[in-house]
């Protein structure tokens, strides 16, 4: 789980350093389950942290703050943790 978490990390950091160039900041147009504006580094963040916890074989479920339903993993990627995805703005 761990290896996934950090490859998602170099991806986004990646994505982040090229934010200006690839059009990434601003609003996605959407709004989360919270009823916050959707940032398009959020959507990029969430797709990269589920796409890798679920193919990590190590998660059953996935929950987000950008997502209104959980996450099921399927039965053959299925592994034993729970993981919540939610971002803290300061």
């Amino acid at each position: 789980m761990l290896n996934a978490i950090l490859t998602a990390v170099k991806a986004l950091q990646s994505a982040v350093r090229r934010a200006g160039v690839a059009k990434l900041y601003g609003l996605a147009g959407n709004t989360n389950s919270t009823g916050d504006d959707q940032k398009k580094l959020d959507v990029l963040s969430d797709e990269l942290f589920i796409n890798m916890l679920k193919s990590s074989y190590t998660t059953c479920v996935l929950a987000s703050e950008e997502d209104e339903d959980i996450i099921i993993v399927e039965k053959e990627k299925r592994g034993k943790f729970l993981i919540l995805l939610f971002s803290v703005l300061y």
